[in-house]
């Protein structure tokens, strides 16, 4: 157990959740049951050693249960705590200081304002063990100025969850904030963004999301199955009028396999069934899952951001469900100098075939800047549908009530 001291960080604490196995043990019979002791888990920086460590804790006993440390050099999320020494390591560091006088002739430091930003891993020997940011340093006119004038990366992502009254769950991620602007030449115009303002441009960029989505549709085993619609072969006694397409479904056996793209030439979507329960019509009920607005990366695959971030490749990942896989990037993307997460844990070609699956989903918007997004972005949405497919035997909204005379 680590002494705690002004070196160490409480990153995060989660509730570590029983495992699937022993709450469909106990089902609906929790009162008459002895319910297995909850439990945490702390993420724990220690500044002295360079290392990161997880602490399970047994909140019922108030005992640890487990200490893993992991390798050294291995970051974990910059904290909110953080934020204050970086701003004052900014402001109090005598080179930045000399260049903020020679550069804008400024000697008061109050008047910068700093953006703390993950530094992420380029290749350099010398960052590997280190834990570093890379901040956007900015400058008021006076100290009531507001900095974000400046050029500045301020877009806030605001999650909503919808349950429909029909069934249908649908998740959005709403962009807004203010735009990352960069200084321009006179006479320049950057082809890597878009001129909102007299020397001032904003960046090209994109914005990427993962879901994981731990699917128990009336049970744990579950087949995940790709849809695609296909335009039936020109044949004069099936389709003379040449007009006919069907849909085309494929149970996914291995993660390998469930690697994939959207596609809007077929319409491609997803729906996890359970074989085992049937409707009344004697198919597998399930879910069916509907893309929203998406895009791919851009940057090349070598790039340094995509090898840490791996689950960008594919849009849809099928994994069997593992407790210690919960994020795309794996625990820590911070920093990374390889690839962790999906794209190397689905190397392992897992059956995935009547099994308990998680299914995971990559989203996200190209931002080409306009005029109309300075300085203050109107909301983008974007996000994804999951509706009842042969989950019930009909329409379940049909026996909401009308609306009385209120309109509630």
């Amino acid at each position: 157990m680590p002494e705690f001291s002004p070196n160490i960080r409480i990153v995060s604490i989660m509730l570590k959740e029983p495992s699937k196995a022993i709450i469909y043990a106990i089902g609906d019979k929790w009162k008459d049951t002895n319910l297995p002791d909850r439990e945490a888990i702390a993420l724990i920086f220690d500044k002295s050693t360079n290392r990161a460590l997880t602490i399970i804790i047994n909140l019922t006993s108030e005992k640890i249960v487990k200490i893993t440390k992991h390798p050294e050099g291995t970051q974990p999320a910059v904290s909110y705590s953080e934020y204050p020494e970086i701003e004052q390591a900014v402001a109090n560091d005598p080179e930045f200081k000399l260049l903020l006088k020679e550069l804008y002739g400024v000697n008061d430091t109050s008047l910068v304002m700093v953006d703390v930003w993950s530094a992420g891993y380029y290749g350099a020997e010398e960052e590997k063990n280190k834990r570093l940011v890379r901040p956007l340093v900015y400058l008021r006119n006076d100290p009531t100025d507001n900095g974000y004038a400046r050029p500045i990366e301020g877009l806030k992502p605001v999650v909503d969850l919808n349950l429909m009254k029909d069934g249908t769950i649908q998740f959005e991620v709403k962009l807004t904030g203010i735009l990352s602007t960069g200084a321009a030449h006179k006479e320049e115009n950057p082809k890597w963004g878009t001129m909102v303002s007299p020397l001032v441009y904003a960046p090209n960029h994109q914005h990427i999301f993962n879901v994981r989505l731990d699917f128990d549709i009336e049970g744990m085993n579950n087949t995940v199955q790709q849809s695609d619609i296909v335009a039936d072969p020109l044949d004069q006694e099936e389709n003379p009028f040449e007009n006919a397409f069907h849909v085309s479904v494929k149970d996914l056996k291995t993660e390998k396999e469930a690697r994939a793209n959207l596609s809007l030439e077929t319409g491609r979507s997803w729906k996890i069934v359970n074989k085992a329960k049937k409707n009344y019509m004697g198919q597998p009920i399930g879910y069916k899952f509907y893309p929203g607005e998406n895009t791919i990366p851009f940057a090349s695959p070598n790039s340094w951001w995509r090898k840490r971030a791996g689950f960008v490749n594919h849009h849809v990942w099928v994994t069997p469900y593992n407790e210690g896989e919960k994020y795309a990037t794996g625990d820590f993307p911070n920093q990374s100098q390889d690839g962790d997460g999906l794209m190397k844990w689905t190397e392992q070609n897992r059956s995935i075939e009547n099994k308990d699956v998680v299914f995971w989903y990559t989203f996200g918007n190209t931002h080409i800047p306009r005029l109309e997004d300075y300085p203050v972005m109107p909301t983008v949405s974007i996000g994804f549908a999951l509706k009842p497919n042969g989950f019930f035997d009909a329409n379940p909204s049909l026996d909401v009530p009308p609306p009385n005379k209120d309109g509630n």
